[in-house]
């Protein structure tokens, strides 16, 4: 019977978290669109995107609290830890809310990353060299058995098990991750400590 009122407040919570908007409990840019581009964009590289042309920089210029997702151009040799700065030739966006029923909400998805800003640039300038050595050496640990799977699966089956299994989507084919998503089992290709680490005590 002590249970019961706990057991109410929970399920009122959640319906609570379902019916209001989304847009209530999502963060805001820090960066209005009204300001234009700001001279420089400068962080710490919190995260490297498989293949290394995506980097998540925190602590920046322009939020302490959210995260900025910056796209390069080409692959780029830094690691996480490092400060970078971004002086020239780059833009960036809000992630676009849905203007359709049924439309992928992206400004949501990214919400869950924490990610506020989506930046598009050509290159970076190295600031600080420092390492974070443990997230370091597990996106290096991902990134060689990435190519381990590439060298052992043939081609039509890589997209999907780099996907499953480490979390890379670079191969994996727009129809197949549409598939996915339309028959409910795209939490499928997410990525998995748990494998990547079996993985590792497999093949290294």
């Amino acid at each position: 019977m002590r249970k019961r009122p706990l057991c109410l407040a929970a399920l009122f919570l959640t319906l609570l978290l379902l019916v209001l908007p989304a847009r209530l409990w999502m963060k805001a840019s820090s960066w209005p669109k009204e300001r234009g581009s700001p001279e420089n964009l400068t962080g710490e590289i919190c995260g490297i995107d498989p293949g290394g042309k995506a980097v998540s920089l925190k602590h920046t210029n322009l939020s302490d609290t959210g995260i900025i997702l910056v796209y390069f151009d080409a692959e780029t040799p830094f690691s996480i830890g490092n400060t970078i700065r971004i002086d020239e030739n780059f833009e960036l966006q809000e992630p676009e809310s849905p203007t359709n029923p049924g439309q992928f909400d992206a400004r949501l998805y990214y919400q869950t990353k924490d990610i506020i800003l989506i930046c598009y640039a050509e290159e970076a300038v190295l600031l600080d060299a420092g390492v974070r050595l443990v997230p370091q050496l597990f996106y290096r640990l991902r990134e060689n058995l990435s190519i381990r799977c590439q060298a052992l699966f043939a081609e039509k089956y890589r997209g999907v098990i780099g996907a499953m299994l480490l979390g890379d989507k670079t191969e994996l084919a727009d129809e197949t991750k549409e598939i996915y998503q339309k028959s409910g089992m795209s939490h499928l290709l997410a990525i998995s400590g748990v494998q990547t680490l079996f993985l590792a005590y497999m093949w290294l």
